[in-house]
């Protein structure tokens, strides 16, 4: 296989990806635009639930966390 071969399967390749993801873009718009609202919080209420039961508080919300570490990158 000639470089110039694989240059011309990169470039097939890309447009490829290209054209699949202008396809990909336009069904999110379409899903996003049929999405019933009301339906999908029903969908989800289970594992909200779920979530709301199980999760185990936190003492920080990480914020002391982060600050320390940019302190660490400053020095």
């Amino acid at each position: 296989m000639s470089l110039a071969d694989d240059a011309a399967s990169c470039r097939r390749w890309a447009e490829t990806w290209a054209r699949a993801g202008q396809a990909l873009a336009e069904l999110k718009r379409r899903e996003l635009r049929e999405l019933d609202t009301g339906v999908a919080l029903t969908q989800l209420a289970d594992a909200f639930e779920y979530a709301l039961r199980h999760a185990r508080p936190t003492e920080t919300s990480g914020l002391v966390v982060q600050q320390r570490l940019f302190a660490r990158v400053r020095r």
